[in-house]
């Protein structure tokens, strides 16, 4: 839908309070990662490393999985804060 990743409306979309999620589909045929996919948004719209965090949040809030697993997830998210926000 856009041709640009300035053209996604990341900003309107938190300021209104949306609940955004970052996604690779299919890495063989996207040739990406999320940890690629969020640090390219976190320095294109200039977002903290909480709001990636909470994005983060946000797909694990929308999986179809089990709450149970849902809270490992999340642990896993805080117990690797720092990897996961690693721009390495």
């Amino acid at each position: 839908i856009f041709s640009d990743i300035l053209e996604y409306p990341v900003p309107q979309l938190l300021d209104a309070g949306i609940r955004i999620t970052v996604n690779t589909d299919n890495m063989t045929v996207s040739n990406t990662t999320v940890r690629r996919e969020l640090t390219l948004l976190q320095n294109t719209f200039h977002l903290s490393d909480q709001t990636i965090i909470d994005i983060l949040y946000n797909a694990v809030d929308a999986a179809f999985t089990s709450e149970h697993t849902k809270r490992l997830i999340r642990q896993k998210i805080l117990d690797n804060t720092n990897e996961v926000l690693s721009n390495d």
